[in-house]
């Protein structure tokens, strides 16, 4: 990737494989009967709340209906 920055048609080459692969995925996910968008495959950081955070780190979030699975099986 640091020659793709320091080469712009090199860039620009990546860009169009990127684009061509993203529009592929679409298409397939279309058959399937799942509707994407280009701003789905948006490199975006979002942040969790600490609570978020809390459940995923080690530990498990029971589901609202009583259920959870841990590495042993679900209950």
């Amino acid at each position: 990737m640091k020659k793709a920055e320091d080469d712009p048609q090199m860039a620009a080459r990546l860009d169009i494989a990127r684009q061509h692969y993203i529009r592929e995925v679409m298409l397939l996910a279309e058959e399937a009967g799942v509707l994407l968008t280009m701003e789905d495959f948006l490199d975006e950081a979002v942040s969790l709340s600490d609570d978020s955070m809390e459940s995923v780190s080690g530990g498990f979030s029971p589901s609202p209906w009583g259920h959870y699975c841990t590495p042993h099986g679900c209950k």
